[in-house]
């Protein structure tokens, strides 16, 4: 059927169109072809990856129209898709190729550093933890055992199932508020004397003092009075 005056001029439009679209292709297929991966950054072969289906989109949109349009050439109009998908396909294929090689080429050289790293700069040294031990001053009771607080318990061995008798051992021995509040006040009392009265003796007289009230705040003792 032949087209009318409106129609020839839609058709010559959407033929421009899609010329243009694939100009755009023949662009990325150009710009492919000469990518260095030693100057160019593979960022930028994956911004065109990304864009690549949104090309392809416009062109079959397009093509469908002119499709529906046309009564003859219809085999010229195929051909028209067939190459485009052709090189669509082959433009789409090489980038993946070349964004693989890079990432592979960069996961390999990332290990081979490591493996010639030496081990004191690839192995982090954290430092040691110290636990606060319990030698059997009462002070300390909450610590880890030791001392003549171990020896109550050495005999005891060391099973899950033993645990609670170990602790019930030592509760018995030196869980004893009263006497945990009496060894406070006698700390206190032997706070260290301040002989010049300087800066640094003040410091210390001042945080033992500190330390020894917020104990007796922690057993619920006045310390206001």
């Amino acid at each position: 059927m032949p087209l009318d005056s409106i129609m020839f001029s839609q058709l010559k439009e959407l033929r421009k169109k899609r010329g243009i679209v694939k100009a755009a292709l023949t662009c990325m297929k150009t710009f492919v072809e000469s990518f260095d991966p030693s100057v160019d950054a593979v960022s930028l072969l994956e911004f065109r990856q990304e864009e690549l289906p949104r090309l392809n989109q416009k062109f079959d949109d397009i093509h469908t129209q002119i499709e529906l349009m046309v009564d003859e050439d219809e085999e010229k109009e195929e051909e028209e898709r067939s190459k485009f998908e052709a090189d669509y396909f082959s433009v789409r294929s090489r980038i993946q190729e070349m964004v693989n090689a890079e990432k592979n080429l960069n996961v390999s050289a990332h290990n081979s550093t490591l493996n010639n790293m030496p081990l004191t700069q690839s192995r982090i040294q954290l430092p040691p933890i110290r636990m606060p031990e319990f030698s059997g001053n009462i002070q300390d009771w909450g610590s880890c055992v030791t001392g003549t607080a171990l020896d109550l318990i050495r005999a005891v061995p060391m099973t899950d199932a033993n645990y609670d008798v170990a602790i019930d051992r030592l509760k018995q021995r030196y869980d004893n508020r009263s006497v945990v509040i009496q060894s406070h006040i006698r700390s206190l009392l032997k706070s260290p004397r301040v002989e010049k009265g300087t800066a640094a003796q003040l410091h210390q007289l001042h945080s033992h003092v500190c330390m020894y009230v917020a104990s007796r705040k922690v057993l619920g003792q006045p310390v206001e009075e």
